[in-house]
């Protein structure tokens, strides 16, 4: 079965909390994926080389992490639409602004996924390091037992 369903993880995971979105795909990877018709992808900064390896997948979820002003570690579900109004990226950052760059280079190619949902985490720390911090780690669990639940949502047809 090819895959249909994307979920993506972006994050420099260079940076602690940056990295949240790989830590929760790597996570995922670790128990054996979501099934054949998911597509688990780091995105770590790829920017716009998304756009290849998002191609053909809908609905796609994207994990990272956000600066909002909300408690760090705190979870926030956007919808596509919430994206496109930048609600959702409101940190300048290389990996958000090429995300969105891919999607305006998939719409061109009449290959954008039309549902996204994007899971931000808001970030404890963002210093130099691997790790992330004492706030955010727990929340790995936390937030792929979300996708996975919102991946069988999807494919019982309530995709609304």
């Amino acid at each position: 079965m090819a895959p249909r369903i994307g979920v993506v993880g972006m994050g420099n995971l260079l940076l602690r909390d940056e990295g949240f979105g790989v830590h929760v795909v790597r996570h995922l990877e670790a128990r054996g994926g979501l099934g054949a018709d998911v597509r688990l992808v780091d995105g770590g900064t790829a920017g716009l080389y998304l756009a290849a390896l998002l191609e053909g997948l809908d609905p796609v979820l994207v994990v990272d992490a956000v600066a909002l002003d909300a408690p760090p570690g705190s979870i926030h579900v956007f919808s596509k639409a919430d994206l496109r109004r930048g609600l959702a990226l409101v940190r300048s950052s290389c990996h958000q602004a090429g995300f969105l760059d891919a999607l305006e280079i998939m719409d061109l190619r009449g290959e954008a996924p039309d549902r996204i949902e994007f899971f931000g985490v808001v970030p404890a720390d963002l210093s130099p390091g691997v790790e992330l911090s004492p706030v955010l780690a727990p929340r790995v669990a936390e937030v792929a037992a979300r996708v996975a639940a919102r991946v069988e949502e999807l494919r019982g047809g309530d995709g609304a």
